[in-house]
């Protein structure tokens, strides 16, 4: 009975509805940033870890926090993190710094994050996406793309599928190249080859080699080779004589998908602006077997 009255007497009335108004809006105050959950009315320091950024994989990377900032431009103190794609080891230099490095081991997405202190408060954390790739990388999944087949014409892109010759599949996906993808290659003579486009290096400083990574299945006869050669081009439009690789000749059987991995001594790196390899099958014998596939292709510092 008595909130009966107190609701009906005006002036009563006026200060309650004031009341609730006030209370509702004090409550919508007191919501926090979604980003950073600050007050309203607190000067947080401002984290800057740059933008996103593609990056060659097992380079130097330097991160850039310069662009962080407080309000009273207090001196900045930093905190650097970041979660790493599986399987990689990478470290930050120095996390604390304004400007560490890391190389990226492997191939993903490294999520940086940034937060800065001005000797009382932390910002808000910021983000940036580094993305790591190869200089260089083709799995024949669209086909032959810009490679070249030349000699005779026992290369080939597809899936092999023979239960007879071959690997059965590809490493990878749906597509590989190989010496007649389901037959065995031609018997004597053979002189065929698989060529790469030109692969554009980046400028580089300090690095004296690249890696040619590959998968391969292969099944040779006596007196039939698989080797790989490279040219380089060391001015605009002037390419080398196709040389071949150390190590980089193959013999005998191999009996299920391997690695390959091609160290290369660039000592002439700072003139080099793009390289080219060529898969050439080399067969002088009069017995033939399956031959030579290759998926997955990289090319990496």
């Amino acid at each position: 009975m008595k909130k009966e009255i107190l609701w009906k007497h005006p002036l009563r009335r006026i200060l309650l509805l004031g009341l609730i108004i006030i209370a509702s809006v004090g409550c919508a105050g007191n919501d926090n940033d979604d980003n950073n959950n600050v007050p309203a009315g607190l000067n947080l320091p401002i984290a800057d870890a740059g933008p996103d950024q593609d990056v060659f994989t097992n380079l130097p990377v330097t991160l850039d926090g310069s662009g962080s900032s407080s309000a009273d431009s207090a001196t900045l103190t930093y905190s650097w993190s970041f979660k790493r794609p599986e399987d990689s080891i990478a470290l930050l230099s120095d996390p604390s710094s304004s400007n560490p490095t890391f190389i990226p081991d492997v191939n993903g997405t490294y999520e940086i994050r940034l937060i800065v202190n001005d000797g009382t408060n932390d910002s808000a954390p910021h983000t940036a996406m580094y993305e790591a790739s190869p200089i260089y990388a083709y799995g024949f999944e669209e086909g032959l793309g810009d490679w070249a087949i030349e000699g005779n014409p026992t290369w080939e892109v597809g899936t092999p599928d023979s239960l007879d010759y071959g690997p059965g599949g590809p490493y990878s996906g749906s597509s590989c190249a190989g010496t007649n993808l389901n037959g065995p290659y031609p018997i004597l003579p053979s002189l065929s080859w698989l060529k790469s486009p030109s692969i554009e290096l980046p400028e580089i400083e300090a690095v004296d080699k690249i890696y040619l990574n590959f998968f391969h299945w292969f099944e040779f006869a006596i007196f039939t080779t698989g080797k790989i050669y490279m040219s380089k081009e060391t001015s605009s439009d002037v390419w080398s004589d196709w040389e071949l690789l150390k190590d980089a000749t193959y013999t005998g059987v191999s009996p299920k998908w391997s690695k390959a991995v091609q160290v290369i001594e660039m000592p002439d790196y700072n003139i080099v602006k793009r390289v080219r390899f060529k898969f050439q099958l080399v067969g002088f014998g009069l017995h033939n077997l399956a031959g030579w596939y290759v998926d997955d292709i990289e090319v990496s510092f």
